[in-house]
């Protein structure tokens, strides 16, 4: 039997709250047989081309699957035979779908008992009857199985079969040179529910999306204590609740001077959505010079579910180290040069004058004896 895929409509876009219970994107395809499917017997197979998740949504990692559908079935017999001819005929019929990761749902096994027709005619020569239509109904759902989540990625073709069995036999003075053809058209429809979280949000800042980051770690002396700076990696989300966690996969070996500008930046996995992890830079004072290096950064989406995309956030690290000042010199300075000669004027000035006017009260005191 051909299925034929006739429409794909989005039915909703839902919010839940927690991970567990995740965002979900629902789907549905009407699928409609052809009006008339004719097989003497065995089986027939058509793809049911159905919507699948989009990973712009997010990670998928669930789905569900749910058919309804209506199969309609009837003999048709036809014999012929010299003079008096009577046959009859009975014919059985099955349909089921199935897709990647689940159980195949099916009406009947190997056939429907509901679907069974039968039939009989009687004429000269020939005769041909057709049996009341038997209608029953082809339901069920299913759980996609996680390790088949990836098949559901742009679309999965599900398998919709029909099978038959028919057959007649002549009775009175006739013989069955034909047989019972078997009639079928299915109409119902498809429907999936895709389980999902929204993908992760790599930042170097928790308030607004910031892929590059700058940290200078300014002067310091060379032979002195280093510098260090901190700073954060987010994973932020506006519905923390339903986003998927950050995964650190690796930081490149850098470029630049990588041995005077280190960071501590190390792997981690299924960081929360709304929180961040800390890191420190580092400048290290044993060389003189102004210094720079990049880091690129490189992180996904947790390894959970399907769809994961990745991204690099770029850290640039700059400083400068500038070598210690002089010792003080033993050597007086110009000016201290002069300030000590006018000093020492002074002082011998003083010294002058004073014994002038010693020697003046000695000679006035050998006067007066």
């Amino acid at each position: 039997m051909r299925l034929v895929s006739l429409l794909a409509a989005v039915a909703a876009l839902a919010v839940a709250q927690p991970a567990s219970a995740a965002l979900v994107y629902s789907a549905s395809t009407v699928v409609i047989g052809p009006t008339r499917w004719t097989a003497d017997a065995g089986s027939t197979s058509q793809n049911i081309f159905t919507p699948g998740f989009a990973t712009q949504l997010g990670v998928l990692v669930g789905a569900s699957f749910s058919l309804e559908a209506t199969v309609r079935s009837r003999s048709v017999l036809s014999a012929a035979g010299p003079f008096l001819v009577g046959a009859e005929g009975i014919s059985s019929a099955g349909a089921s779908v199935s897709g990647p990761g689940f159980a195949p749902i099916e009406l009947g096994h190997p056939f429907a008992d509901e679907l069974d027709t039968m039939v009989s005619c009687l004429g000269i020569g020939s005769c041909g009857a057709t049996s009341p239509t038997a209608v029953a109904s082809l339901a069920g759902s299913r759980t996609i199985d996680p390790s088949a989540l990836g098949s559901y990625l742009g679309g999965p073709a599900l398998v919709a079969t029909v099978s038959s069995t028919a057959g007649c036999g002549g009775f009175g003075l006739s013989e069955c040179t034909d047989t019972v053809i078997t009639e079928m058209n299915v109409g119902g429809s498809a429907t999936f529910e895709y389980d999902y979280l929204l993908h992760s949000a790599a930042s170097f800042s928790a308030d607004a999306q910031l892929g590059f980051l700058k940290l200078d770690l300014g002067q310091i002396t060379q032979g002195g204590p280093g510098a260090s700076l901190g700073f954060n990696i987010f994973n932020r989300s506006a519905d923390p609740a339903n986003t998927i966690g950050l995964d650190l996969d690796s930081v490149s070996a850098g470029t630049g001077d990588t041995s005077v500008l280190t960071t501590n930046i190390g792997a981690f996995s299924n960081l929360a959505a709304g929180t961040g992890a800390g890191f420190t830079a580092f400048l290290d004072s044993s060389t003189v010079g102004a210094f720079g290096a990049t880091y690129l950064v490189r992180l996904s989406d947790a390894d959970f579910g399907v769809g994961q995309q990745d991204g690099t956030l770029v850290l640039r690290l700059v400083g400068q180290v500038v070598a210690p000042p002089p010792p003080p010199s033993s050597v007086p300075e110009p000016a201290a040069w002069a300030l000590m000669l006018v000093g020492f004027g002074l002082v011998g000035g003083a010294v002058r004058g004073r014994r002038t006017v010693t020697a003046r009260g000695a000679a006035g005191a050998a006067l007066g004896a």
